[in-house]
């Protein structure tokens, strides 16, 4: 079960930063962060999750995730470490 309050990472130039704060409910993913919001769904299989999202900007300043449009899809594929 993933389901709950997780800590969003991405390997940035300075290793691994907090981007968001990520919350895992029944299919749905949710994430915020001081300048974007996202919300779509998730599945996982195995020890891998698929988070797919439509990612919104809401302030102004500079580039989030090397992109400058305000609203974007945002696929992730990753590798996912239960805690045990």
């Amino acid at each position: 079960m993933v389901d709950g309050v997780w800590k969003i990472e991405m390997w940035g130039p300075y290793g691994w930063e907090t981007v968001a704060t990520g919350i895992l409910a029944e299919g749905r993913y949710l994430d915020a962060s001081q300048r974007h919001w996202s919300q779509g769904t998730y599945s996982v299989d195995g020890d891998r999750i698929a988070i797919e999202a439509m990612t919104n900007v809401h302030t102004g300043e500079g580039h989030l995730f090397g992109r400058t449009d305000r609203h974007f899809n945002a696929v992730s594929y990753t590798h996912l470490t239960l805690p045990t």
